[in-house]
Order: C-alpha cells, then sequence, then structure tokens
C-alpha cells in the first residue's frame, strides 16, 4: 500500500487552539499561509472500494487519532470531511445506527490500541459510485460538542483525488482480532450493500469481543431495513439470539421473542446472553407489545432458568437478569434475589433489585448490609448505589436507614452517598457531614462542593467559605 501526497493543508486562523481530545493546551501562532498538515490517500481508490483518507497533522499536534472513534460506523468525531465532484458536494449516507452510547466520547478514540493512525473511511460517509475526479476537504474541528463544534483548528485545501473504475476484489478471511476488525476488516466492508459482506457482518454479532458485537450492529445500518429484518429474525430462531438483537428486533413480533426465549438452555454464553435480553424485554414490556400471558411465560422461563444462568452466563447477563428479577411481581424472584445476595451473586445490583419490589420488611435487611463492617477497600464502589436505591424506593422512610449508615459504614462512598440523599430530604445530617468534609479537607470535598452547587441553583457561583456557611446554617 503506498501513499501519494495530493495536497497541502492550509492554516484558517492566525491564532488556533490547540485541544487534547477536547482538553485546552497551547496556543499555535501561525501565519495563515503556513503549511499545518498533508493529506494523503490509500490508492487505488476504486468504485465499490473502501476510500481512506490519511490526515498528517502539524508538526505542534502531537495528538494521535485514528478510527474508529465509537460504535457508530459512520461517526468521524471531530474529523469532517466534504466531498464535491464538478463542484457540487456530495451528500452524507444516512445511516440507522441501532446503539447508541449514552454520554458519547468528545474527539476521543474507542479504546483499541492504535494500529493505524490518522487514517479514516470517507467510504462511511460518502458514495463513489462513478470514476472520475472528485475533491476532498478535512476540517478539524475543536470539539464535538457544544460551540466547540462551530471552531475550526486547522482545515485543508480542496484536495483531488482520483476514483478508479470498479475491479472485483474477493473478501478476505474475516479476521478475530477486535482491533483489526474495527479498525480495518469491517470498515473495508461497510458502504457496499450486498448479500455477500451482510453475511460476514452478521457473524459478528456472535463474536467473543461486545464492542465487535456492538459496532456490527451497527454496521448493519448500511443494509436496507427490511432485509436486515429477515435475515437477523432467522438467526434468532437458529442459531440463537446475542445480546444485541434486542436493538435489531425491536419491532418484532411476540413470534420472534419466543423463538430467542428457548435458547435459554443454551450453553453458548453469547447465546444465553441474547436469550436473557430478550426475555427481560417481554417483561418489561414497556411497549405494551407482549399479551400477559406471554409475559408470563417469559417470567417462567427466565426463574427455570435460574441456576444454569449463573453457571453458564458472563458477569453482565447475570446482572442483566437480577435487574428483571427486580421488575417482576412474584415472590419466587423475590426469593432468588435474596439467595444471590447470600451468594454474592451480582451481589450489588441485587440488592438494587431487592428495593424495587418495595416491600418495607426488607428495608431492616438491606440496612444492615449498609451498616456492616468493610470487607474489603474502604474505597470499594460495590454499595455504591444502594442509598440512592434505598431513598429512590422508600423515600422518607429510607432517611433513618441513611443517616445510620453515614455514622457506621466504613466505605466512603456509602457515606458521601448517603449524604447526598440526606441533603435531598433536607435533613440537617447531610449538610453536616458535607461541612465537615469542607472543614477537614477531605480528599471528596470538591465532589461534594459541586454536588451542593447543582441541587442549590443560588450557590452556583459562590465560593466555598459561602458554601461552608450556608451548610453550618442547614446542618441546626
Amino acid at each position: 500500500m503506498r501513499f501519494i501526497i495530493k495536497s497541502v493543508l492550509i492554516g484558517v486562523a492566525a491564532l488556533a487552539v490547540v485541544l487534547c481530545e477536547g482538553r485546552s493546551g497551547y496556543s499555535l501562532k501561525l501565519p495563515t499561509t503556513q503549511e499545518i498538515a498533508k493529506l494523503s490517500f490509500e490508492e487505488p481508490v476504486r468504485v465499490g472500494g473502501p476510500v481512506w483518507a490519511r490526515v498528517e497533522p502539524p508538526n505542534n499536534y502531537h495528538q494521535t487519532f485514528q478510527y474508529p472513534v465509537g460504535l457508530e460506523p459512520d461517526d468521524l468525531g471531530c474529523h469532517e470531511f466534504e466531498v464535491r465532484r464538478n463542484g457540487v458536494l456530495l451528500p452524507r449516507i444516512v445511516v440507522r445506527n441501532s446503539i447508541r452510547p449514552s454520554g458519547g466520547l468528545n474527539c476521543g478514540v474507542i479504546g483499541i490500541p492504535v494500529k493505524h493512525p490518522g487514517r479514516m473511511p470517507l467510504h462511511l460517509q460518502y458514495r463513489f459510485e462513478t470514476p472520475g475526479i472528485y475533491e476532498v476537504r478535512y476540517t478539524r474541528k475543536e470539539s464535538q460538542l457544544g460551540p466547540g463544534r462551530d471552531k475550526t483548528l486547522f482545515r485543508s485545501d480542496w484536495t483531488r483525488m482520483e476514483v478508479l473504475p470498479a475491479a472485483t476484489a474477493p473478501i478476505a478471511s474475516p479476521p478475530q482480532d477486535p482491533v483489526e476488525i474495527l479498525s480495518d476488516f469491517l470498515p473495508n466492508l461497510l458502504g457496499f450493500p450486498d448479500g455477500e459482506r451482510l453475511s460476514v457482518v452478521l457473524d459478528y454479532l456472535y463474536h467473543p469481543d461486545q464492542t465487535v458485537r456492538r459496532y456490527a450492529a451497527n454496521a448493519l445500518g448500511y443494509w436496507p431495513e427490511d432485509e436486515v429484518q429477515r435475515r437477523v429474525s432467522a438467526l434468532a430462531r437458529n442459531p440463537g439470539p446475542s445480546d444485541v438483537f434486542l436493538y435489531l428486533t425491536m419491532s418484532a413480533g411476540p413470534e420472534v421473542a419466543e423463538a430467542m426465549i428457548r435458547h435459554l438452555s443454551s450453553d453458548n454464553p453469547i447465546i444465553l446472553s441474547g436469550a436473557v435480553t430478550a426475555a427481560s424485554r417481554v417483561v418489561y414490556n414497556h411497549q405494551q407489545l407482549f399479551s400477559n400471558a406471554v409475559k408470563a411465560s417469559a417470567e417462567d422461563a427466565l426463574l427455570a432458568a435460574t441456576e444454569h444462568i449463573v453457571r453458564v452466563g458472563d458477569g453482565q447477563a447475570i446482572c442483566n437478569f437480577a435487574s428483571t428479577l427486580g421488575a417482576m411481581r412474584d415472590e419466587r424472584s423475590h426469593q432468588i434475589l435474596w439467595d444471590f445476595v447470600q451468594r454474592r451473586v451480582a451481589y450489588e445490583q441485587s440488592l438494587i433489585a431487592i428495593s424495587w419490589h418495595k416491600d418495607l420488611k426488607d428495608l431492616p435487611r438491606l440496612a444492615a448490609i449498609l451498616d456492616a463492617p468493610a470487607t474489603g477497600d474502604p474505597l470499594s464502589t460495590e454499595l455504591a448505589s444502594l442509598p440512592y436505591a434505598l431513598h429512590n424506593a422508600y423515600g422518607a422512610a429510607a432517611a433513618p436507614v441513611l443517616e445510620n449508615a453515614l455514622k457506621k459504614s466504613a466505605y466512603v462512598w456509602v457515606r458521601t452517598n448517603c449524604a447526598r440523599e440526606l441533603i435531598i430530604e433536607n435533613r440537617p445530617s447531610g449538610f453536616a457531614f458535607v461541612a465537615e468534609a469542607i472543614k477537614q479537607d477531605r480528599f471528596y470535598k470538591r465532589e461534594m462542593i459541586e454536588f451542593v452547587r447543582e441541587r442549590f441553583p443560588k450557590l452556583r457561583s459562590a465560593d466555598e467559605a459561602a458554601i461552608l456557611a450556608f451548610l453550618k446554617r442547614r446542618s441546626v
């Protein structure tokens, strides 16, 4: 593979602020004509083939970037490309992304080792269907989110790229290394929706690495939805679903869900996880797609498969199962959750799921766990979510439990989160805890101050002394 330098990128401002993956760095004072980067393309570029552009940043821009930046194949983060032919801009491909990460990365990269630095796939955003001369312009934005989306760090001039006629090339043997799959092999297949490539992408829905499975699920957005639904529904029946099938079969009827649930006896952890996810969807029944009879059947199937799920399932599948038990209004699920607590199976999630039953008879047992002496690292977060869960489930009735844990718990994050919930309940003990953290300069002081500022808008611009005075007034 050779790289041909096609053009020189030109600075767009006399002063550019360089960010390190969203964090401010140093200023570059640049004459507007100074060379700051170079752009190249992997050759040959052909119709029906991948189009990779490599951006070589300015010499004083030291951040390494690579593809992919996230789970959505067409997401290039802060790296924007425009393409035109005969002076007319090409439209972007519209891709159906089934799995959208919560929060999202801001000019970041997905957590895989760097193998192809500075390389971005143009064919995942644009279709190159006709041989000839195209022009490409690259822009590096300051940020992918917020006001920084409108700020440019550096940009290219329009860069000539020749696209040659199509040439038949066989699909290589699919690799299993996640880095190679995500950074090269799978992206090379996308944007050209034929049946052979679709079969390869579907196979990756069962890959051992969850990131590969989720990326592959989104990659199906390059194919027609009806074709994808038909193929995925067939796979859901045989060999069975993987955990990403939920996102791909949201509109499927009860018969597909029931077919997936039948795989709760699978010895394949990935298929078992998919079956648990499918059964959970029926139990929650948020969209009212399933009858009470189908819902009851799913609950019975899950309960019957309990020990098999614990034995074969991975940690995420077992946590999902515990969460689903919390959504059931069945004494059998209640008892299984307490058994999980005794056995420390999906321990924290099981405790939280118990609170969802909102049975006050559980509160003393949950309180005893929250108060128990530390059995490990005092900075462990294992029980850190329980104070919120108790307050959310039991309301004011949980306040005495939280106050007791605030005094007795040996776990730092249990105490800080008890204080948060007590402040929400307007209990003096919560305010006193934060005041003491400020006075004693505890390492979590800053975090607690920010919580108070968010909770009480009038304090958002207050300094530490003013916040401490406020807390002392509220702690009596």
